[in-house]
């Protein structure tokens, strides 16, 4: 959601004639930001798709550890939205020291908070399938 936001208003922006001819720097921008942040949402919906669709097939053929771990990561990429958001203070605090217009700032903020999340979601589901339960050790 938040990249489908950041997508609309930043394409808006895009076509605006007035921004591109009185602010071309904002313009220039505005247009990475929506680019960029156009692509963490496509590649987080096609790891959700992926990983989903990974888990199926595994069930199907009755692999059930395989099934546990893509589920896991599917999972993961479910809760990109809300993590997105759950790190939007952050995008924010690492933005903000850079400056510029109030738009690109909330553009490129959203796209670093995306990326925090889709990284950081990754790195949680991979560790969980990894850590060595309690009663292992």
């Amino acid at each position: 959601m938040a990249f489908g936001t950041v997508a609309i208003v930043g394409v808006i922006l895009q076509i605006w004639p007035w921004l591109r001819r009185t602010h071309p720097v904002a313009h220039r921008r505005i247009g990475r930001v929506y680019v960029f942040a156009g692509a963490i949402d496509v590649v987080a919906a096609l790891l959700w798709l992926g990983f989903t669709i990974a888990g199926w097939r595994a069930i199907r053929r009755r692999r059930y550890g395989d099934h546990r771990k893509w589920m896991v990561r599917s999972f993961a990429m479910c809760m990109n939205t809300l993590m997105t958001r759950a790190l939007s203070p952050v995008g924010f605090l690492l933005v903000l020291p850079r400056g510029g217009d109030k738009t690109t700032m909330i553009l490129t903020a959203a796209a670093v908070s995306g990326v925090l999340s889709v990284l950081s979601l990754l790195l949680l589901s991979q560790w969980w399938l990894e850590r060595k339960p309690a009663s292992a050790q």
